[in-house]
């Protein structure tokens, strides 16, 4: 088989054989008009609002501690556990640390009223 090229007289193209030749098959892929519109992906912050339990985990040599933590804009059901160090860190005017601090402490004044006097 021999077939004969028309090609532009300063083209540099290097001699091949026939065997390299493919039929040429039309793609039929639908064409749209308009483009696709791009998802928004803006989301709202997410903030650890609640601990709402805690536990320690071995990593290696050492135990970490996770706590269990409930997100804001999320369902109650979305909680997940988080190392301790990395949430404190990556959230450090969290709300729920206020009440972490005061769940801490038994959250009541552990002090004797002293101001009653006795008689």
């Amino acid at each position: 088989m021999a077939y004969k090229l028309a090609l532009p007289e300063d083209s540099c193209i290097h001699p091949f054989h026939v065997s390299q030749l493919k039929p040429f098959t039309p793609d039929y892929s639908q064409v749209f008009s308009e483009l696709p519109r791009t998802p928004d992906l803006t989301a709202a912050p997410l903030q650890p609002i609640t601990i709402l339990a805690r536990r320690l985990v071995k990593k290696g040599n050492s135990s970490v501690l996770q706590v269990q933590v409930q997100w804001s804009s999320l369902s109650p059901d979305s909680a997940t556990w988080e190392d301790y160090s990395v949430l404190r860190h990556r959230y450090p005017t969290a709300p729920c640390w206020d009440e972490d601090s005061a769940s801490a402490q038994g959250g009541a004044n552990v002090t004797p009223d002293v101001s009653t006097s006795v008689d």
